[in-house]
């Protein structure tokens, strides 16, 4: 599921959700643009995994993303949603999607995360995803 070349740093919010609707396959429910349904997504798998994430790590995740999605990153609440852990169920319930759709959308976050942060930010990231970024 890797993307095919490395994106430089601090790249355009545009061009993030542009890779993982290119990793979705550019499938979107009817009526909405596939682009559209990329951004939700982006959106639903960074406020899953800022829940899972200490403070500093938030921090540095967010000084390696796009400002729009770097500060979305500052305003994540804990909610009374699945617990913080069960990533997926969280991205399943904000997008209204079952498990296996939203196990797909939280890998493909995942791979342009892998490919557009550095190393050591990636190692924040919670290591039971690690198998759906692979």
């Amino acid at each position: 599921m890797r993307l095919a070349q490395t994106p430089p740093a601090h790249m355009a919010v545009e061009r993030f959700v542009t890779r993982v609707e290119q990793c979705l396959g550019g499938g979107a429910p009817p009526g909405q643009l596939a682009t559209d349904e990329a951004a939700r997504t982006t959106h639903a798998v960074l406020a899953a995994l800022a829940l899972r994430l200490s403070p500093r790590d938030r921090r540095c995740l967010a000084a390696e993303l796009p400002e729009p999605l770097a500060a979305e990153l500052d305003r994540i609440e804990i909610d009374d949603g699945p617990p913080a852990a069960d990533t997926v169920g969280r991205v399943a319930r904000e997008l209204g999607i079952d498990r296996a759709i939203a196990a797909r959308r939280v890998a493909c976050v995942l791979c342009t995360l892998h490919e557009t942060v550095r190393p050591a930010v990636r190692s924040a990231l919670p290591a039971d995803l690690d198998a759906l970024a692979t």
